[in-house]
C-alpha cells in the first residue's frame, strides 16, 4: 500500500468567513437595523407568521409542542401555493411548483408526510422571520406567543380579501379542496407581493413608531428614510460608493460616528481579504503569474494601518479577535500581511475548521480564482491615485448593510411595495 501527498478540497463551513468578519459586520448592522436579516426580506412574511401563530393558538397547538414546527408548515403551505399560483416567488418555490404541476385540485391529506415540503421545516416563515418577528414586536421575546401588536397584524393580514385567509385557512387543515383557480385568487389578494390593507399599514406604522420610541439612536433612518432612488445614485460605482457613508453621516448626525467607523471597517476589510487572497494564491500556485509586491500593496497596507489606527481610538468598534488592534500597530505590507494569516489560522482553528493554509503550506484547495485576482490587481493598479484605488476595492468588496431591505419595507408599509 502506497500514500500520496494531497490537499483537500474545502468543505462548505470551511469556505466561510476566513478572516472571522461575520460578527464585527454583524454588531454594526444590528446598530442600525437590529430587526432584519440577510433573510427577512418581504414584510408579508410576518402578516403570515402572526396569522399562523393565531390559527394554531385557537386550535391549542403552540410552540415548544411535538408538532408545532410541523403543523406550522401544514399552513403555511396553503399561503406558499397561493402565492405560486398567482406568480409570485416565494420560500420553497420549487417545493410548491411541484406540488402544483399538473393538479387543478388540492387537499393536505393529498400531500404526503414524505413531500419535500415537509423537509428542512425550519427553511420557510418559522425560522426566518421569528427572531425579526420578536424585535419588531409581533411576538413576546420568547418568541412563542403573539404580543397585542402581533395579534392586531394576525387579524388584519387575514382580512385583505372577500373571504378572511383564517377561514380559508380553517377549511384547508380540515381536509377541503381547494382549486388552482381558488388558489390563484388567494394568491393575488396575501401573496407575497401583494399591498397590504390600510388597516395592515396602521399595524407596521404602530410597530415602527414602538421601534423608533425604544431605540432612539435609529429613529432617524426610519423618520427620514432615504428612497430608492437616492440609495441607487449612492452605489452606482465606485466613484460614488467612496462618499456613501460620510453622506449617510451627514444626513443622520446622530448616527454619525457608527456611519463613520462603519465606513472604515468596509475599508478595512476589503484590504484585508484582497492581501488574504494574495497570500492564499503565492502559497497555492507557487506565485505563477502573480505580481510581485509592489507600490500597490505598500500603499494599501499603510493605508490599513491609518484605518485601523483611527477604527480602533473611536469607542464605536468591533473588533475581531483583536485583529485590527494589531493591525494598527503594523509597520509595512510583510508585517500587515502575517498579521492576517496568522488571525485566519487562530480562527480557523477557533471553530473547528482547516486553515486554508498554515506555516506556509496549503491546507485546502481552490478557495479563491488566480485570475480574477489578477484582473482585479490589474484594474486596481492601473488607477490615477490611492483614493481612487481605495475606493475600487472596497467598492469589489461592499457588503449588504440592510439598506435595500429597509427601503423595501418602508413602500410596503406606504402601501406601495
Amino acid at each position: 500500500m502506497k500514500f500520496s501527498e494531497y490537499t483537500i478540497t474545502a468543505k462548505p463551513e470551511q469556505s466561510v468567513d476566513p478572516l472571522a468578519f461575520i460578527q464585527p459586520f454583524g454588531s454594526f448592522r444590528s446598530r442600525l437595523y437590529p430587526q432584519f436579516t440577510v433573510l427577512s426580506n418581504a414584510p408579508a412574511y410576518h402578516g403570515m407568521l402572526a396569522l399562523a401563530f393565531q390559527i394554531l393558538g385557537k386550535r391549542r397547538i403552540e410552540p415548544g409542542k411535538d408538532d408545532f414546527v410541523r403543523r406550522f408548515r401544514e399552513v403555511e403551505i396553503l399561503w406558499g401555493l397561493a402565492s405560486v399560483a398567482a406568480g409570485q416567488s416565494i420560500l420553497n418555490v420549487t417545493k410548491y411548483q411541484a406540488i402544483l404541476e399538473g393538479r387543478d385540485r388540492i387537499e393536505l391529506r393529498g400531500i404526503g408526510r414524505s413531500n419535500a415540503i415537509f423537509l428542512s421545516l425550519a427553511y420557510g416563515t418559522l425560522g426566518h422571520y421569528s427572531s425579526p418577528s420578536v424585535v419588531w414586536g409581533f411576538l413576546e421575546r420568547s418568541g412563542v406567543r403573539l404580543t397585542p401588536l402581533g395579534t392586531r397584524l394576525a387579524e388584519a393580514f387575514a382580512k385583505r380579501g372577500r373571504k378572511s385567509l383564517d377561514t380559508i385557512i380553517d377549511d384547508w387543515l380540515e381536509g377541503n379542496v381547494i382549486t388552482h383557480t381558488q388558489l390563484k385568487a388567494i394568491g393575488k389578494a396575501y401573496g407575497i407581493d401583494s399591498l397590504p390593507s390600510p388597516t395592515e399599514q396602521e399595524v407596521w406604522q404602530d410597530a415602527v413608531e414602538a421601534l423608533c420610541s425604544h431605540k432612539t439612536e435609529i429613529s432617524t433612518l426610519w423618520t427620514n428614510p432615504f428612497s430608492e432612488d437616492e440609495l441607487l445614485a449612492q452605489r452606482a460605482d465606485h466613484a460614488t460608493y467612496s462618499n456613501f457613508f460620510p453622506y449617510l453621516a451627514d444626513r443622520y448626525p446622530r448616527l454619525a460616528e457608527v456611519f463613520r467607523q462603519a465606513g472604515r471597517f468596509e475599508t478595512m476589510s476589503a484590504i484585508c481579504l484582497f492581501l488574504f487572497e494574495r497570500e492564499y494564491l503565492l502559497c497555492h500556485d507557487a506565485g505563477t503569474a502573480l505580481p510581485s509586491v509592489g507600490a500597490l500593496e505598500r500603499t494599501l497596507a499603510e493605508k490599513l494601518t491609518s484605518l485601523a489606527k483611527d477604527y480602533m481610538a473611536s469607542d464605536n468598534h468591533y473588533d475581531t479577535k483583536g485583529l485590527f488592534a494589531a493591525l494598527s500597530g503594523a509597520s509595512g505590507h510583510t508585517a500587515a500581511a502575517a498579521i492576517i494569516v496568522q488571525h485566519h489560522e487562530q480562527s480557523q482553528r477557533d471553530k473547528g475548521s482547516m486553515p486554508y493554509m498554515q506555516n506556509g503550506e496549503l491546507c485546502v484547495r481552490d478557495r479563491f480564482d488566480r485570475q480574477g485576482f489578477t484582473t482585479l490587481h490589474e484594474e486596481i493598479s492601473g488607477m490615477a491615485g490611492a483614493d481612487e484605488q481605495l475606493a475600487l476595492l472596497t467598492y469589489h468588496y461592499r457588503r449588504d448593510w440592510h439598506f435595500d431591505r429597509a427601503i423595501r419595507y418602508v413602500r410596503y408599509i406606504r402601501g406601495d411595495a
